[in-house]
């Protein structure tokens, strides 16, 4: 399935500079404990589809806003709104000193096949522990297209929100994104929010932001993005 983003180039200007590697860094884990303000606690527990716990699971919290670095480094910060954790041996995680004003997105990928995972996105409620509905992992999936602009292929980054995923286009515009937990898909589509962002002639830095939803039942997505000129404003 194949979806085309057509634009008239609405790419808002943004003051930042992109570092075009994609080296990856280590990953940093704990026990649930960390060095936030904030008081909240986050509770899940993650299964195979025969009940059986997931073990070592890595879990990933961020809030929703969140966008990963486009050198690929994964990020090891551990505050309020940032955290890593495993699974313990019952499938169960839990993450404190969680800032209980944010929206977050919680990724678990099970390292043990690394072809299964969830994705949660929640805030707290009424009380300062949000508790996840035990949730089993599904195989993951991935994303791919091609970026152009006037028919030409484009040189960007392409970042889902809330996760540690960065895709960047070849020398054809074509890019590729693995991976891909799926969270709790409504109508049979799952849905993510994605920036892409691409240089000018000029030097400067430009970004777009599209939804993308995703057939529950497929495991690739087909994207294209068409605009109008890199030079364009409007």
């Amino acid at each position: 399935m194949k979806q085309v983003f057509k634009s008239g180039l609405p790419f808002a200007a943004c003051a930042m500079a992109l570092v075009f590697s994609c080296a990856k860094g280590p990953v940093a884990v704990g026990e649930g404990s960390g060095t936030g303000v904030g008081n909240g606690v986050v509770l899940g527990k993650v299964i195979y589809s025969d009940s059986t716990p997931v073990i070592n699971a890595l879990v990933r919290l961020r809030t929703q806003n969140y966008l990963a670095d486009t050198s690929g480094r994964v990020s090891t910060k551990r505050d309020s709104v940032f955290a890593t954790v495993v699974t313990d041996a019952r499938g169960n995680f839990h993450i404190d000193s969680v800032d209980t004003q944010m929206a977050y997105s919680i990724e678990v990928n099970d390292e043990r096949t690394s072809a299964q995972a969830t994705l949660y996105l929640n805030s707290f409620l009424k009380n300062d522990t949000m508790k996840l509905e035990t949730r089993v992992v599904k195989p993951v999936k991935k994303i791919s297209g091609g970026i152009t602009i006037n028919k030409l292929p484009v040189n960007a980054y392409v970042r889902i929100y809330g996760l540690e995923k960065v895709g960047k286009t070849d020398s054809t515009g074509q890019f590729i994104i693995t991976d891909l937990p799926e969270g709790k898909c409504e109508d049979g589509e799952c849905s993510y929010r994605l920036l892409i962002t691409s240089m000018r002639t000029d030097g400067s830095v430009v970004s777009v932001e599209k939804k993308l939803e995703i057939e529950s039942e497929g495991d690739t997505m087909d994207i294209e993005l068409e605009g109008t000129g890199p030079d364009t404003d409007d």
